[in-house]
């Protein structure tokens, strides 16, 4: 079984369709669109976090989900149901991610830098010669 992600607004809100209030445990949206469109009426569930940042970049709360049934429509960075199990990611979880992410970025930063002041120095080299 395979697994997402939901990421809400304060108060398990939904930032698409706020009269939606996600909860812990299981969610059935009222009027799901059973066509295979990925943009449509139902619960949308990111593949990954990043992904469900991108489309809740203001989002305070973030739940790993568990589809239930058919999935109606995909792509890459997510899947649309109609009825989905959501657990609630602790908070301390959240920061602790958004930690690990902050050393990654600084991580990734010098290592482009260090490669770009090789790539110079080759190019120099080349021209010295």
């Amino acid at each position: 079984m395979k697994y997402y992600f939901k990421a809400t607004m304060e108060g398990g809100k939904s930032k698409y369709d706020p009269a939606f209030v996600y909860h812990e445990g299981i969610n059935t949206h009222p009027n799901p669109d059973k066509s295979n469109v990925v943009c449509g009426n139902g619960i949308h569930l990111a593949v990954t976090i990043e992904d469900a940042l991108y489309y809740a970049s203001q989002a305070k709360e973030f739940y790993l989900a568990r589809p239930i049934g058919k999935i109606y429509g995909r792509d890459d960075t997510k899947i649309r149901v109609g009825k989905c199990r959501l657990w609630r990611i602790p908070d301390e979880l959240v920061k602790a991610y958004d930690e690990a992410e902050a050393i990654a970025m600084k991580a990734y930063a010098e290592a482009i830098a260090t490669a770009w002041k090789a790539m110079i120095r080759e190019q120099y080299m080349k021209e010295a010669k």
